[in-house]
């Protein structure tokens, strides 16, 4: 088995590090949607990111 099946914090700590390389403003432009959509739903949403 391999440690991504075994653990998914690897493999999102894996994804997060993958696209870091990408676009390294990513988590700010996350957490900007997530405080937009809290703002007008009142609520804590869940995100899944596609991109």
């Amino acid at each position: 088995m391999t440690p991504y099946i075994a653990d998914p914090g690897a493999w999102q700590e894996s994804w997060d590090l993958q696209q870091a390389a990408f676009m390294p403003d990513r988590e700010h432009r996350i957490a900007a949607m997530i405080d937009a959509l809290e703002a007008v739903t009142g609520d804590s949403p869940r995100v899944l990111d596609l991109v």
